[in-house]
This record gives structure tokens, C-alpha cells and sequence, in this order.
């Protein structure tokens, strides 16, 4: 005996506040950056009082029912989901590449300024870092005392 069983999903109806596919993909953008941030810090957002959510909701003027509708509606529709999640996916990537970019730039600035420090420094002497000066002027100081006891 076989049995077999059929349903028919029904597709939700389209909300009242329907949501482009790129506002979409702008919301669930934010929820992946705010949620990675949440892991990460998660103390440091409540103290300022941000619920990664609400602050989204609040952001695009919508509502958690808002939002519930219309990702059960574009999930109904596999090509608009997947093309929504791609577009997310890919957005994530650009600004991961462009916030390494600025932290390379950051590190090289940080590198070529010691570099430059450093060649200052072997050109004249006298140029000395604060540190360097400090750890000096204690050494004098112990030698002065060495002589006097002399």
C-alpha cells in the first residue's frame, strides 16, 4: 500500500506595507551587521542603548510585523529569495573588502610613520622619542648620583 499525500501551500498575501526587494535586502544587510556586532560586543551596544532590531525597525520605519510579513511573503518565491540573500550576501562581502581596505591603509600610514620616524631619528641623533628621552634622563640622573658618590 502506498499513500501519498498532497498540499498545496497556499502563497501568503502580499502586505499592506510591501517592502522593495532592495529595502529588503538593506534590512536583513543591517540585521547580519548588528547581529555579528551583538556577538561581539554585546554589553557595549545595550549601554547605548541599542536593540539591534528595534534599531533597525526604527531605521526603516517599520514594525516587526512588518517585517515578519514581508519575509514570509518573499520566501514564498524562492528566485526573489535567493536573488534578495545574494544581493545580502554580496553587499556583506563589499563592505568586509572596503573596511580591510581602510584597515591596511591604517596599518601602512602607521608603519610608513614610524619608518619616517626612524630615518628622522638616524639622520640627527638628538631626535629622540619622549620614551626614549625619559629612560635617558634617568640614566644621567643615576650617573650623576654614581659620581657624587665618588
Amino acid at each position: 500500500m502506498v499513500l501519498t499525500s498532497c498540499y498545496q501551500l497556499e502563497k501568503p498575501e502580499q502586505p499592506s506595507t510591501l517592502l522593495s526587494e532592495q529595502e529588503m535586502v538593506n534590512v536583513l544587510t543591517q540585521m547580519s551587521i548588528l547581529s555579528a556586532a551583538k556577538g561581539i560586543n554585546k554589553r557595549k551596544l545595550e549601554e547605548n542603548g541599542i536593540l539591534p532590531k528595534d534599531f533597525i525597525f526604527k531605521k526603516y520605519k517599520i514594525d516587526s510585523t512588518v517585517f515578519a510579513e514581508n519575509n514570509l511573503y518573499y520566501s514564498h518565491n524562492l528566485e526573489s529569495y535567493n536573488r534578495i540573500y545574494n544581493r545580502v550576501k554580496d553587499t556583506l562581502s563589499l563592505l568586509k573588502s572596503k573596511a580591510n581596505k581602510k584597515k591596511l591603509k591604517k596599518i601602512n600610514a602607521n608603519a610608513t610613520n614610524k619608518k619616517n620616524a626612524k630615518a628622522l631619528e638616524n639622520k640627527n641623533p638628538k631626535i629622540i622619542s619622549k620614551r626614549d628621552s625619559t629612560i635617558k634622563a634617568g640614566l644621567l640622573k643615576k650617573n650623576q648620583r654614581s659620581r657624587t658618590l665618588k
